[in-house]
This record gives C-alpha cells, sequence and structure tokens, in this order.
C-alpha cells in the first residue's frame, strides 16, 4: 500500500504506523520509507511512506506545494484522512506506474478504478494542465 504525506508528517505517520505493530524495511534503495507488518490480520502487508510525487523537477518540486493546499478530509473507516485532489491523485497514480516501470498490471487497474470512481469529480482539462505545468508530460500520457 502507498501512501503519500506531507514531509511535514512524516515522522508521525512513522510513530502510527509502529503502534500498529509495523516495523520499518532495511531497504534503503526504495523510494519513501517502507514498513511490513507480518501480524495474522494483516500478513506481509508492505506500507510505503512517499514523501512526494516522483519525477517532479526542481522547479516543479517548488509548485508542490500546491498540491497540499488543494488536499481534502474525507473519512476512512471513520477517521478523518487528508486526501488529495483527484486530478493530483491521478497524476501520482501514473507517475507511480512510471516509476516502477509498468513492473505490475494491478498499477494500471488502480489508475483504471480511480477513473472509474471519480469520473464525475475529474476534470480533464485541469489533469492536462496540471501535468504540463509539473512539466510531466512525456512521463504521463
Amino acid at each position: 500500500m502507498d501512501v503519500l504525506v506531507h514531509p511535514d508528517q512524516v515522522e508521525r505517520a512513522a510513530g502510527v504506523l509502529s503502534q500498529l505493530g509495523y516495523k520499518r524495511a532495511d531497504d534503503p534503495g526504495r523510494y519513501g520509507i517502507a514498513f511490513i507488518n507480518n501480524t495474522a490480520r494483516n500478513p506481509s502487508l508492505i506500507v510505503d511512506l512517499h514523501r512526494g510525487f516522483p519525477y517532479l523537477t526542481r522547479a516543479s518540486r517548488d509548485l508542490s506545494w500546491k498540491i497540499w493546499t488543494r488536499t481534502r478530509t474525507e473519512a476512512v473507516d471513520g477517521l478523518p484522512v487528508r486526501v488529495l485532489d483527484p486530478a493530483d491523485e491521478l497524476i501520482f497514480l501514473c507517475l507511480h506506474m512510471v516509476k516502477h516501470q509498468f513492473e505490475d498490471i494491478l498499477q494500471a487497474l488502480d489508475i483504471h478504478m480511480f477513473i472509474s470512481k471519480n469520473k464525475s469529480r475529474l476534470d480533464w482539462d485541469v489533469f492536462v494542465r496540471r501535468v504540463r505545468g509539473y512539466r510531466l508530460a512525456r512521463r504521463v500520457r
């Protein structure tokens, strides 16, 4: 499971995962911080905390604060959780698949399911404008 966390909240999120029984994985080559939980309830579940979008250029990284200002709060299992704006979430899903070099069909399925679930909320003009603004058009096609 991949979780995008604001850079200021990484340690707090890591603490919550530790309280839930997750152990930090020793894998320095990973993008983000990996945690593994081998309990009976969640056998071999890996949670990757990501601090930002992969492949953002230096200029677009400077604009990434806008991504966080567009988040909204939704209830997940009765708990308030900040979620990305639909266009930003789709960009993240696409970049995540590129980062993994299209190695898993489940990532394509994630994108398909996200688009299906968010048809009414996803503004394609906004998506295209942000992809171009972040200089990601070559990666997200």
